[in-house]
């Protein structure tokens, strides 16, 4: 993983602090994942599509109608809901929930690999950005870890 470093102003704050965060470069589509499958699984790319729809279909099925869905290795998703508060129980419900959010909870084996995770930075040391996410320096975009296995 990659880091950069950010000069930002926060509200309250009187002076701005550097902040340190990661580098995205870029979002993986889902046809680059189901292609990245395929090479490394001998599946053709039809069938894992298929297989693919299937489970998310499910996945959200399941997530809406109230149930926790366990991700195999990567952890679990729930539905969670804010809601205002009221004075009585009558004045509860549907009405007062005001935001809706999925909530992702890793599993250990992610999370033992998120800690294991090495971090570095493009130019040696930490990069510094203006207020931008393009880090500064360096021109290399990080292998994927099929490109890593396949190389390696």
């Amino acid at each position: 993983m990659i880091v950069k470093t950010n000069l930002r102003k926060f509200p309250f704050q009187e002076k701005p602090l550097y902040v340190t965060s990661a580098v995205h470069y870029n979002r993986i589509t889902s046809e680059a994942l189901l292609e990245a499958a395929a090479r490394n699984s001998g599946i053709n790319e039809a069938t894992i599509y298929a297989g693919m729809k299937a489970v998310l279909n499910e996945f959200e099925n399941f997530l809406l109608n109230g149930h926790s869905v366990q991700v195999p290795l990567l952890g679990s998703y729930r539905v969670s809901f804010r809601a205002k508060g009221v004075d009585s129980k009558e004045e509860a419900g549907a009405n007062t929930i005001y935001r809706r959010r999925i909530i992702f909870s890793p599993s250990s084996r992610l999370q033992s690999k998120l800690k294991a995770m090495t971090i570095g930075s493009l130019a040696a040391d930490i990069l510094t950005t203006a207020d931008d996410d393009k880090p500064s320096g360096g021109t290399e975009q990080p292998k994927t870890p099929v490109e890593d296995e396949n190389n390696g």
